[in-house]
């Protein structure tokens, strides 16, 4: 007797050290043909937003809800996930210096090292321990040359040398966002001709992009994701179709701004791609945003002027472009997550009182919220409307009482493959779970207002 007891003791902590080692880490991630895919073969959409660059938004000046420096970073990541309900955050690198930055941020290059261990490696870390993705951005943004591609690659060793994010399941490189042209910021007047852009594109494809995905796959022997940008600030992407990357698993960038659409209309025009470029290769917008008039009493930035590339005359604009991607299944970013006022924007804020609140929420915020609560396919342990938490179910092994008693609506149990096993349209109190078989579960239930979701072992 004694053994049998102890042969289900030590089968109950396994099967409860299992589900919890499973059920922490999120798929890793690859790509097919034009879809990402987890490993269990689920199509995933990445759905997020960009965050101030990594040493701005560590720096003990800078302030969110009441916390600094590195605690407001994580307070952010903590309202993207559990309030925006996003599953990816992207974090952009300063390579250089910026002048008159109002916190001063000296960048990667000035002292790689401090910048690793002060901000990146612990920004990073959080928003891994909060099972969300994470795009590295190198942000290097301008003029390409034949020093562009040193730079990139010495970035790129660095990171790969600590070795702790090489082939992580939740890291993807973003190897070098808005290159501008050739040499230069002056885009020549007839880059709207395809056959021009297409040389430029290959010229970026050959030059850098493709050196750096071979120093990563080859040298560094890294698989992780990679993105890919394209030239004029990732607004020609549709070239990847005639210049696609060698190395598998890769994706392609494009930014969309509503004063940039004069590059980005290559993108949908059917004279230049009969079909949505996201039909043949993975794309994702890394940045996509407006600023309407509803917001334009914010103070200009450092960046200068009005930023007059993300002003929307009205605010269709933001509302076509999310439903045309959303369509063409593309994956996306919101820029930017930054109620501090020390970055580019477009922000998701009225004003600085950081307070997430449809009251402080700009138009752009309640948008880029919208689209991802459409697109939330799990929702985290006791996530509601309010960011409020929530009691517990409360389950035994054969029935799960609703917290509180309350009444709740479309209950539905998935297994760890994503497959519906059991799901009751009726509101109720109780659910049936005995003819469950055993193992671990995702819970899920609606009240009129909130979404409820838990995990939890059925023996």
């Amino acid at each position: 007797m004694k053994n049998s007891w102890f042969r289900l003791l030590v089968t109950t902590i396994a099967l409860l050290t299992w589900c919890a080692s499973y059920l922490s880490a999120v798929p890793a991630l690859h790509t097919s043909g034009n879809l990402l895919l987890d490993s269990n073969g689920n199509i995933v959409a990445l759905r997020g937003f960009a965050l101030v660059s990594a040493e701005a938004s560590g720096k003990p000046q800078y302030i969110y809800r009441g916390k600094m420096g590195l605690d407001a970073a994580k307070a952010m990541i903590d309202d993207i996930k559990w309030n925006y309900r996003a599953n990816v955050v992207r974090i952009p690198i300063d390579p250089e210096t910026i002048s008159g930055h109002p916190i001063g941020v000296k960048g990667w290059f000035t002292d790689s090292v401090s910048y690793w261990n002060n901000y990146l490696k612990p920004i990073v870390s959080y928003i891994i321990q909060q099972n969300l993705y994470v795009i590295l951005d190198f942000h290097l943004v301008g003029p390409f040359d034949d020093n562009t591609k040193d730079k990139i690659i010495a970035f790129w060793k660095f990171i790969t040398d600590q070795k702790i994010w090489n082939n992580h399941r939740q890291i993807l490189f973003e190897i070098y966002s808005g290159p501008s042209w050739w040499g230069t910021d002056n885009i020549p007047g007839d880059v709207s001709d395809y056959g021009t852009a297409g040389s430029m594109y290959a010229n970026l494809r050959n030059q850098v992009n493709q050196p750096v995905v071979d120093f990563i796959r080859n040298t560094a022997k890294c698989n992780n994701i990679i993105i890919a940008g394209a030239p004029v600030w990732d607004q020609i992407a549709v070239h990847a179709l005639d210049y696609p990357l060698a190395g598998g698993n890769i994706m392609y960038a494009l930014h969309l701004y509503p004063n940039q659409t004069d590059y980005v209309r290559m993108y949908r025009r059917s004279d230049y791609n009969p079909a949505c470029m996201s039909t043949f290769v993975p794309t994702i917008a890394t940045e996509w945003g407006l600023q309407t008039f509803d917001n334009s009493d914010l103070p200009q930035d450092y960046c200068g002027g009005a930023n007059y590339y993300m002003m929307s005359p009205t605010s269709s604009w933001g509302t076509d472009v999310l439903a045309w991607m959303e369509t063409g299944g593309i994956h996306w970013l919101a820029c930017t997550f930054d109620a501090y006022q020390v970055y580019c924007g477009p922000r998701i804020f009225r004003n600085s009182n950081f307070l997430l609140a449809d009251s402080n929420t700009n138009y752009f915020g309640n948008l880029a919220k919208t689209g991802m609560l459409k697109n939330s396919d799990l929702i985290p342990d006791g996530v509601t409307d309010n960011y409020q938490s929530v009691s517990s179910f409360i389950i035994n092994n054969n029935q799960i009482s609703s917290p509180t008693g309350a009444l709740l609506k479309n209950w539905q149990i998935v297994d760890l493959l994503g497959q519906t096993i059991l799901s009751v349209e009726t509101p109720t109190t109780l659910l049936d779970i005995s003819n469950l078989n055993s193992g671990c579960y995702f819970l899920r239930a609606r009240t009129d207002t909130k979404i409820i979701s838990q995990k939890f072992i059925k023996y």
